[in-house]
């Protein structure tokens, strides 16, 4: 597993002599963007068109601007991932 979450750029690894060590690469919060982002990823794609206007009609302000700063923090990751 370790190795997938290094393949995938969310570990590093690092070897001495007969020891593995592994470092997180994004921080907890990042992460848990990330995956809050995956999963309204998810809902939009396997939702019906007027489940998923009904739920956005229903934000407040507060979720608008809550859902636009896990986008920007999302791509700033993922610029960061990509320049690794």
């Amino acid at each position: 597993m370790l190795n997938r979450l290094t393949k995938k750029g969310w570990l590093k690894c690092s070897k001495k002599g007969r020891a593995f060590s592994w470092y997180p690469l994004v921080s907890r919060e990042q992460a848990q963007a990330i995956q809050a982002y995956e999963q309204l990823q998810q809902f939009l794609a396997i939702s019906n068109p007027d489940i998923v206007a009904a739920f956005a009609d229903s934000l407040d302000t507060a979720s608008l601007e809550q859902l636009d700063a896990i986008a920007s923090r999302l791509q700033a990751i993922r610029r960061q991932r990509e320049e690794r």
